[in-house]
Formats: C-alpha cells, sequence, structure tokens
C-alpha cells in the first residue's frame, strides 16, 4: 500500500498549523492535541505500510516499535478517526485565528497578550474607586454607538492635569452611567435620623406610587432611588418630609454630587402674571418655562383655568445662575413683554454650597451669625 500522498499530506497540515501557531499562539492546547493526532496518525500509517516508511523505521521507541511492527487489523479505520480529528482541529484553528483578526482589526501577533489580558481584566470595566493610586491620567473617549457607549478600559491617553492623576469620563459617558439615577433624590437629615430599617416604610406612607430603594451614604445622607417620574417630582416638590419626627430635606441628585455639599439645582414655582388665555396649556405653558428653566409641573388652577390671572408652572433652575426676569413672546407679529416672578427662592452660599444663607452670611467667611432661611412646604394651587 502506497501511503506517500497521505504522508506528504499530513505533513502539509502539520507545517499549516505551524504557521496558525506563529500567528496567534493563543491557542497552544490546540496545537498540542493535534500535535498529538498527528503522531499517532503517522505510527499508524506505518502500521499499514508494514514498516517499509524510512522515517518511521528510525522511531525505536518501545511500545510504538513493537506496534508498528505487529500491526493491528483495525489500523486503517484507527488511522481514518486521527486524522479527521486533526483536520477538524487544524480547520477551527484557522477559522479562530482569521475571525480574530477581522473581528478585532488588530495585529495578528499580539492577539494572543490582548485576549489573555481581556479575559483576566474584563471584569474591572466601570467606575473605578477614587482611592486607587495610578501614576497617569485614564481618559476614556466617546463613543459613536447609541447613547449607551461602552466603557473602553484599555488604551487610555496618559497624562498630568495640574500635576495631579485624573480619571475622566466623557459627558456621553457619564450620562449612561447615571441612567439608572435619573430619578434619584438625596434626603438628607441635619437633626438626627430615624433607623435605617423604617426609612423604606416611612417613605412608602407618603404616597409614592412605584418601586423604590433607599440607600445609605452615610449617617445624614441617604440616596431615594424612584422608578417613574411623578414620584421623584412630588417627592422633590415638597422640599421637606418629617419623617417620624425628623425632618429630611430633599435635593436632587447628580453626577457631581458629594454629601459635603448640597445641590443648587432646586424647584421653583413662577408666575406668569397676565399671560394671553390661549397660552394657558400644556404645550404653551412648557414652552415658555423652557427658556426659564426645566419645567417640572404646572399648577391645578392653570391647568382647569379657574384663575387666568397668574400662570403657574414650577420649574427646576440652578441657583448660581441669573434668573430670567421677563421674557419677549410674539403673537402673530405682536410682542408682548411677560414679565416672570419667582415665589419662595431659597439662598443658597458660593462658598460653602449650601442651601439657606447668603455669602455674606457664611460661617466661612467669619460672620459670628449666620441667619438661615426657612424653606416652605410649596403647594400646587
Amino acid at each position: 500500500m502506497d501511503v506517500t500522498p497521505a504522508l506528504l499530506l499530513l505533513h502539509s497540515c502539520f507545517a499549516a498549523t505551524v504557521v496558525v501557531f506563529l500567528l496567534s499562539c493563543y491557542y497552544i492546547l490546540t496545537l498540542l492535541l493535534w500535535f498529538f493526532c498527528y503522531f499517532v496518525a503517522v505510527v499508524l500509517l506505518g502500521t499499514i505500510s508494514g514498516g517499509k516508511c524510512k522515517a518511521l523505521a528510525q522511531l525505536k521507541y518501545g511500545c510504538f516499535t513493537s506496534w508498528m511492527e505487529r500491526g493491528t487489523p483495525n489500523a486503517a479505520a484507527a488511522f481514518c478517526y486521527c486524522y479527521c480529528c486533526s483536520c477538524v482541529l487544524l480547520m477551527l484553528q484557522l477559522f479562530l485565528a482569521a475571525a480574530a483578526v477581522l473581528l478585532r482589526g488588530s495585529n495578528p501577533m499580539v492577539l494572543a497578550g490582548s485576549l489573555a489580558r481581556e479575559g483576566t481584566n474584563s471584569h474591572n470595566c466601570g467606575l473605578i474607586n477614587s482611592s486607587i493610586k495610578t501614576n497617569s491620567t485614564k481618559e476614556i473617549s466617546d463613543h459613536d454607538q447609541g447613547s449607551s457607549p461602552a466603557l473602553n478600559c484599555f488604551n487610555r491617553l496618559n497624562q498630568q492635569i495640574n500635576g495631579r492623576t485624573t480619571l475622566i469620563f466623557s459627558g456621553s459617558e457619564t450620562q449612561s452611567l447615571a441612567d439608572d439615577f435619573k430619578f434619584a433624590l438625596i434626603g438628607k437629615f441635619s437633626h438626627g435620623s430615624p433607623p435605617y430599617s423604617q426609612l423604606h416604610r416611612l417613605l412608602a406612607k407618603s404616597g409614592l406610587k412605584g418601586a423604590f430603594t433607599v440607600s445609605l451614604i452615610n449617617n445624614k445622607h441617604a440616596l431615594i432611588s424612584l422608578s417613574n417620574e411623578s414620584d421623584c417630582t412630588r417627592l422633590w416638590l415638597r422640599r421637606i418630609w418629617i419623617l417620624n419626627g425628623f425632618p429630611m430635606r430633599v435635593f436632587k441628585w447628580s453626577p457631581t454630587f458629594t454629601p459635603n455639599h448640597e445641590s443648587s439645582i432646586v424647584p421653583i414655582w413662577v408666575s406668569l402674571p397676565e399671560l394671553p388665555a390661549h397660552l394657558f396649556r400644556k404645550d404653551a405653558l412648557f414652552a415658555i418655562a423652557n427658556n426659564i428653566g426645566t419645567p417640572l409641573q404646572i399648577a391645578d388652577s392653570t391647568l382647569n383655568q379657574s384663575n387666568l390671572a397668574n400662570a403657574r408652572v414650577c420649574v427646576e433652575i440652578d441657583l448660581l445662575k441669573p434668573l430670567l426676569k421677563e421674557i419677549d413672546i410674539q403673537i402673530c407679529g405682536t410682542t408682548i413683554v411677560q414679565n416672570i416672578v419667582y415665589e419662595q427662592v431659597p439662598n443658597y452660599c458660593s462658598l460653602c454650597k449650601h442651601v439657606g444663607h447668603r455669602d455674606t452670611e457664611c460661617f466661612e467667611r467669619g460672620c459670628p451669625e449666620a441667619t438661615f432661611t426657612t424653606t416652605a412646604v410649596w403647594e400646587n394651587k
């Protein structure tokens, strides 16, 4: 039986495997398995050829030599099985190497190291603890695919900002990370707080309609994550809630929140006196209020048009920015100057970042007696 063509084909397959191994040495186990099948197939070929193959005549290693000289009735079937397995493994190796190169678009010579790093470090993606010190600034670039960009944990730019290590998240990535907290509020207890085990039950009594969670930040602050906008607006507009005798002030959560600073974003009721009656509609009122801040809610008396003297809209404004006093409204070429009246605007200190007093009254400025304004309960009337 002439087995020279089969041996040539087998050696060619082995050479191809070596090439693939050099291109992507990550799959070492696959190569070892293929080499084992190759060796067994060569031994069986020597058995089938009756020991006439000169290359195999030199393999005088114990049991393999006696096996070659003895021969087996099922040698042909065993050879076919091993040879087919080796070919399947070879094709799988070629497919994996080609797919990895096409999908990653990277250099095949560094494919193995890259895959190994991803296998061990993929769990580190996401927010990194600020207490971890590194030697360089790691910048995460914007992602072009949709509103939820994937965070790239590798290949970040290295730099120093003002001599300090800084980790930078882009605006789109921050928005994606904060999606779960778009209806989140901060509850602050300045004069004691009820036990944590009672917080959820006490808030549930306030009439919230959707699901919510309460998480402690420290002994004065709790993160309240709500599931719908109506509950968030209702809880935020009241500003102060009494829970088991303890006053809890409510602030809007933001990605830049820190427990030492109170948010300057607050809900404010604004009045639009003598607004034309045909503008007492939600779409028209929100269009006007959008120039003042972010519209949140319209008073019932405005929606049912029971009081046309004043249109009242609650808007979200930043106390650190100047308030708009009036706005021009053009109706059929006629310009109307619409006055804006703000109701119960709280003071905000830009020095200590707290609501309730002005900069001139701040303790940090050395004032012996700082006066604090009382935040009233705002009504939707």
